[in-house]
């Protein structure tokens, strides 16, 4: 291809993205998601903690779940999809265990003030 040839093709290329980029500039585009909540509306944060991982989870499951809930979803603590795909699931808190062993006392609390058979 000569150097002629490539100057053409250069302009074209360039006046090709010239019209998109106007034509994209003419249209309105709407958001794609909900915007944020305003400084009024803002919600205040609270950090939640344990000194683990379980305990963690069970300090998060008291402050959403006040009243105790309908359900209560395990995951293994040493697997994080476990936790991830259980975090989807609605009515509960997820509640981490070990991978083995017995199950920590702080999580059969848990489980019976959610008392989610009741």
């Amino acid at each position: 291809m000569g150097a002629t040839s490539r100057c053409r093709l250069r302009r074209q290329r360039s006046a090709g993205w010239r019209r998109l980029a106007a034509a994209l500039t003419a249209c309105t585009l709407t958001p794609l998601v909900a915007p944020g909540p305003t400084p009024a509306e803002a919600v205040e944060a609270a950090r939640l903690a344990g000194t683990s991982r379980i305990d963690t989870a069970v300090a998060i499951s008291r402050f959403a779940f006040p009243d105790g809930a309908e359900r209560a979803f395990l995951a293994r603590a040493d697997v994080f999809a476990d936790a991830l795909a259980a975090g989807v699931l609605g009515g509960g808190p997820v509640l981490l265990v070990p991978g083995c062993g017995a199950l920590p006392a702080s999580v059969a609390a848990e489980i019976d003030r959610l008392d989610p058979a009741g």
